[in-house]
């Protein structure tokens, strides 16, 4: 008689990987996503997704340095992971930032993901919960202790009066988290969003993003910065609006020459272009609600009556002439000297009178930039200036002002009591190094009425 075949025995224990469904596996990694420290890391979003799709597929196997190198950071399928890091550095903020993630936010999900070091294959696992583990159920916890006495039955007044003070301990939390200052800011946000506000940054892009409105992001003029640095002067706001600039001997040709004047010309730094994808990514972003345009198309009517988002310091934006000098800081440029200074006009304790820039050290060196705020000059919509002493200071505006985890708790000041924005002015100084912003410092920062 041919031989049974009988079914393997399970394992008295599975490993906890296991008993993780695929659809919770996706569930969790989701959440993870749209969690603002996960919202403004593409790269490390794409990294997750990536692995997680891998291990999904059963492919683990082949999740490997390499193999995330070429798939996710476009590396070429011969580049050497021992010279280029890429892969390992990333790695390692992801573990900080899911370790962070299951400590705050989702310190109540019954599944915990990890990526343990030496290896990219995502683990899923059922967190224990010890709470319930300690529990034993009453009749069989202790056979041999002897029955406990009955309590008497709690008087219904009694119960009236705990829930009573249960809703007024409950209350007493709620005014103090809404009515003074919070330093846990993941707290704070959480309540915001549970009122239905949403976190400070989610209120502030609604101000800026109108629905039914077009919100105009304006790049700076890199053929006006020429002609001021071959000027050595400032070009006003009034001859950048009526073009007179244009007419001067240094717009113009050289003789002998047919290119296009170097004052006519537009340019775009490629951070902008990923600014503007970024944006476009914002929920509050609706389709087609974004139009590109160059500072030298905006006249003042613009200013007057449109939602603006406005790249550049002085010498690439001469509008901004007639925006900031309401406010308290000023930044201003000096084409004789290439020389950007920041004037701030009230300062306060531990804050200077002037922050000054000279192009020095183009390698390695100090920066600032400034974050503006305000309503435009018919007060009919609101104005973003994003400045920057150099073109790596506009890039760090930029950075800074889509970073929720950074700008919220200033965010969170210029709140209204109707869940609107104030006019505020935020300024840092940034250290960068060969063009990339390695540090943000916040030097002073103001609310306007």
């Amino acid at each position: 008689m041919p031989a049974i075949l009988k079914p393997k025995a399970r394992p008295a224990e599975q490993s906890s990987e296991h008993k993780v469904r695929p659809t919770e596996k996706a569930a969790l990694v989701q959440r993870i996503i749209l969690t603002p420290a996960f919202r403004n890391s593409e790269r490390l979003v794409a990294l997750l997704q990536h692995v997680c799709k891998m291990e999904a597929a059963g492919r683990s196997d082949e999740i490997n340095e390499q193999q995330i190198g070429v798939a996710v950071f476009e590396r070429s399928s011969d580049y050497d992971p021992s010279i280029d890091g890429i892969v390992r550095s990333h790695a390692s903020r992801l573990r900080l930032r899911l370790e962070q993630y299951f400590e705050n936010e989702g310190r109540e999900e019954t599944v915990v993901l990890s990526i343990p070091r030496g290896g990219y294959v995502p683990i899923f696992e059922l967190r224990p919960n010890p709470t319930l583990s300690a529990i034993s159920p009453p009749e069989f916890s202790s056979p041999l202790r002897p029955p406990q006495p009955l309590l008497p039955q709690t008087r219904p007044a009694s119960k009236l009066f705990d829930l009573r003070a249960g809703l007024i301990l409950i209350l007493v939390i709620l005014i103090a988290i809404i009515g003074v200052t919070v330093r846990n800011t993941s707290l704070a946000t959480r309540v915001m969003i549970q009122m239905g506000l949403g976190s400070p940054s989610d209120i502030f892009w609604r101000s800026m993003f109108v629905p039914g409105r077009i919100t105009s992001l304006v790049t700076g003029d890199a053929g006006v910065n020429m002609f001021e640095n071959m000027a050595k002067r400032q070009v006003s706001a009034e001859e950048y609006n009526d073009r007179t600039w244009l007419n001067d001997p240094l717009a113009q040709t050289p003789a002998g020459y047919t290119w296009t004047p170097l004052a006519a010309r537009t340019y775009t730094p490629f951070f902008v272009v990923d600014f503007a994808v970024r944006l476009g990514r914002l929920p509050e972003a609706t389709n087609r609600q974004i139009k590109v345009i160059n500072a030298r198309e905006l006249n003042l009517n613009n200013l007057k009556n449109e939602q603006l988002l406005v790249i550049g310091g002085p010498s690439y934006n001469p509008w901004e002439q007639l925006i900031s000098n309401r406010q308290n800081f000023n930044m201003v440029y000096d084409g004789a000297e290439n020389s950007i200074t920041i004037y701030n006009k009230q300062p306060r304790i531990g804050e200077l009178p002037v922050y000054k820039w000279v192009q020095t050290r183009p390698a390695s060196q100090t920066g600032y930039a400034l974050i503006s705020f305000s309503h435009n000059l018919g007060n009919s919509g609101r104005i973003l200036m994003l400045q920057g002493s150099t073109a790596q200071g506009d890039a760090a505006a930029t950075e800074y002002v889509l970073d929720r985890e950074k700008i919220d708790p200033y965010l969170r000041q210029a709140l209204t009591r109707d869940g609107g924005i104030k006019d505020f002015q935020l300024l840092l100084q940034t250290t960068f190094i060969a063009g990339g912003n390695i540090d943000y410092k916040v030097l002073g920062f103001r609310v306007y009425p």
